[in-house]
């Protein structure tokens, strides 16, 4: 995936193209608005919800977690991925953020001078 300015990257989310921030250091899986969340989740099949706290630089914030059966990331059908649903953005600017723990189960590289992120599923 070609990197744009700071860590956002193109990416197709659920069949739609978005751009999305990576944030290598968040363990949050996919998170994002609700409105972004509607638009992103026709037919996907929610397997588990509930509601958690999380911490944000300024206190503690709470949002919906669910657990999606399958979600399409790129070329990578992930299953039982995390969704974090929050009121608001995750962050100034950002509606969608990705968390490297979606990828738990592949080699994430990312060429910070040449703006390029790879993922391979194909490890060892």
């Amino acid at each position: 995936f070609r990197v744009k300015q700071g860590c956002f990257v193109d990416i197709s989310i659920n069949g739609q193209e978005r751009s999305v921030f990576f944030d290598s250091g968040t363990t949050a899986g996919l998170c994002t608005t609700e409105k972004t969340w509607q638009g992103l989740s026709e037919g996907l099949r929610v397997i588990d919800r509930k509601w958690v706290r999380l911490r944000k630089p300024h206190g503690f914030i709470v949002a919906e977690k669910l657990i999606v059966e399958s979600l399409l990331v790129g070329d990578f059908q992930l299953s039982k991925a995390n969704v974090i649903v929050l009121e608001d953005s995750p962050s100034d600017g950002i509606d969608i953020l990705l968390g490297v723990d979606l990828f738990q189960q592949m080699q994430v590289t990312i060429d910070f001078a040449n703006n390029f992120l790879w993922i391979r599923n194909d490890v060892p």
